[in-house]
């Protein structure tokens, strides 16, 4: 029972939809304890397969079990649905952000059947999004981390801009960025979702339908790397996981080809500044010169 309770305030800042028995088991045993099942993340079914946990958390399933039919209506309540928008007075305003054309439309195909949803603009470059979140009430952006004339130096950049500017707006984030300091980053910043471009169209319906309710979501692959990277300690991390914000972000200009002084001017930091992140980054993804370093970052997303 202690694991529990050890990992709860970690747990808490993702959640997913429920989807096996065992699953709603672990969620009514977390409601027992006076938290919220919608809080946590129901579908650990997955990681309790792996052998390496399945005992470890037998005791906490089999605690849950006998409580399951008395908590059941009430997690039906609380539980974000699967099978449809939540009602509101009006249709939730959304506006769509990517570069790339096969993407907004493909979302929109997604969307628009929907009665529930308002799709209020449909950008491709940080100053369409910028100028439309102006202009157009909105209730949900649905953004690309990085746009190719991006003018910010990263993504995280423009998240930080996008929340100062509109802190109102619900923002679900796309990425091909994959790895969990990333991830975690996003969250952290106030991101309502996280969704892979590689994820199915239809998670973007379930996207919105956590962030009307103002509940974080990410897509399945995204969170089953976060429980085990958080519940498993022999799960493989990503190098990037052990890198500081700072250090991370100028791991991905250098991805992009940008030198040392190009982003210091970029970033508004002092050279010696990006010249120890720099270091730092090699130390931490052990290369020894700059030709092992960028031999890494060629093999990370």
């Amino acid at each position: 029972m202690q694991i529990a309770g050890e990992q709860s305030s970690n747990i808490s800042r993702f959640i997913l939809f429920p989807s096996q028995r065992r699953a709603a088991k672990i969620a009514a045993y977390f409601q027992t304890r006076r938290c919220s099942c919608t809080q946590y993340v129901p579908r650990l079914s997955h990681v309790l397969n792996a052998s390496s946990l399945r005992n470890r958390y037998n005791c906490m399933l089999h605690s849950a079990c006998s409580m399951l039919v008395r908590e059941r209506k009430s997690m039906d309540s609380t539980i974000v649905s699967c099978s449809r928008i939540g009602t509101s007075p009006s249709p939730c305003r959304v506006i769509i952000a990517d570069d790339h054309p096969v993407v907004l439309s493909g979302i929109a195909k997604v969307l628009q059947p929907d009665e529930n949803i308002k799709i209020v603009a449909m950008t491709q470059t940080v100053g369409q999004t910028l100028a439309a979140l102006n202009k157009t009430v909105c209730d949900i952006l649905i953004c690309d981390y990085s746009f190719d004339e991006d003018p910010e130096p990263d993504g995280l950049a423009l998240l930080r801009r996008i929340r100062r500017l509109h802190p109102d707006v619900k923002i679900i984030l796309l990425s091909s960025h994959y790895d969990l300091m990333t991830i975690k980053a996003t969250l952290n910043l106030g991101v309502q979702a996280f969704l892979r471009k590689s994820a199915d169209l239809d998670t973007v319906l379930m996207a919105i339908r956590a962030a009307r309710q103002s509940k974080r979501f990410t897509d399945e692959a995204t969170a089953d790397d976060l429980l085990k990277n958080m519940l498993d300690p022999q799960y493989p991390k990503s190098p990037a996981a052990v890198l500081s914000i700072r250090e991370a972000e100028t791991m991905r200009l250098l991805q992009k080809g940008l030198r040392v002084s190009e982003i210091a001017q970029m970033t508004h930091r002092s050279i010696k500044t990006v010249s120890a992140q720099k270091s730092a980054l090699m130390r931490k993804l052990g290369a020894r010169n700059d030709m092992e370093l960028f031999k890494v970052l060629g093999t990370m997303t």
